[in-house]
């Protein structure tokens, strides 16, 4: 079960590294990370409730979401950072063009 978690997050990571344009970027967290928004919302709503009584498995299950949630988050925000420095690459590089 564990390997499962895993490699489900691993995959996670990786998937916004194959990303190649801003608009698949924006496609893919909106086609992952809503799933993830109404998962953690229905959670945190019932949690919220006077009358919730957890149970001890409450615990697997957050890190069982909460994982694969994090390593897409990470993988967009590595993707996020390594287009902001390609971008700031070039445009230094077009000054130094341009003052030649």
């Amino acid at each position: 079960m564990i390997l499962i978690v895993i490699l489900v997050a691993l995959i996670l990571l990786a998937i916004p590294m194959f990303i190649p344009t801003w608009k698949g970027f924006w496609i893919s967290s909106a086609i992952i990370g809503l799933p993830f928004i109404a998962l953690w919302g229905q959670h945190f709503h019932v949690t919220s409730q006077p009358d919730y009584n957890g149970s001890p498995g409450d615990g697997l299950g957050i890190v069982i979401v909460g994982f694969p949630t994090l390593c897409f988050l990470l993988g967009m925000f590595i993707r996020y950072c390594m287009w902001m420095i390609r971008i700031l690459r070039t445009q230094k590089h077009a000054k130094s063009e341009c003052s030649k």
